[in-house]
C-alpha cells in the first residue's frame, strides 16, 4: 500500500532541484505562499491496487504557481521557464516509479481565494 507522506516527500524532493522554486519538504502548502511555489496532493482519482499482482498505482497533482503582480506577460514568461525545469526534475527524480505525467491545466488558477498564474501536472506512480 502506498505511503502518501513518503511519496509526497519524494515528489517534493524532486521539485526542490528546480532553481528558484519553493516547495515544502513534505509537499504541503505553507500558511503563507512565497512564490514561485509548488504543492503536491493526491489526485481525486487513482487506480486501485491489484491484490493478485502486488502492485499499486497512485495519482498525484503537482501545482506550480507564480505571481500575477508583475503583469501577465512577465508571469507567463516565469511560468514557461519553470515548466520545463519541473517536468525534467520530476522525470529524473522519480525514475522507476513515475509511469506517466500529463498537464491538466495551465493559466490563471485560484488558491485560497487568490489568483495566480500556474499549471497543474498529474503524475501516475507505480510501486
Amino acid at each position: 500500500m502506498p505511503d502518501l507522506d513518503t511519496q509526497r516527500a519524494a515528489i517534493a524532493t524532486a521539485l526542490a532541484t528546480v532553481s528558484g522554486l519553493r516547495v515544502d519538504a513534505a509537499g504541503l502548502w505553507p500558511d503563507r505562499t512565497n512564490l514561485p511555489a509548488a504543492h503536491v496532493a493526491p489526485s481525486d482519482a487513482a487506480s486501485p491496487m491489484s491484490l493478485t499482482m502486488g502492485t499499486w498505482t497512485e495519482a498525484y497533482e503537482v501545482t506550480v504557481l507564480v505571481s500575477l503582480a508583475a503583469g501577465l506577460s512577465r508571469g507567463q514568461r516565469a511560468l514557461d521557464d519553470l515548466y520545463d525545469g519541473v517536468v525534467t526534475a520530476l522525470v529524473d527524480g522519480l525514475a522507476g516509479s513515475l509511469m506517466q505525467i500529463a498537464r491538466q491545466s495551465y493559466g490563471v488558477l485560484e488558491v485560497d481565494g487568490a489568483e495566480f498564474l500556474g499549471f497543474v501536472l498529474r503524475l501516475e506512480m507505480i510501486g
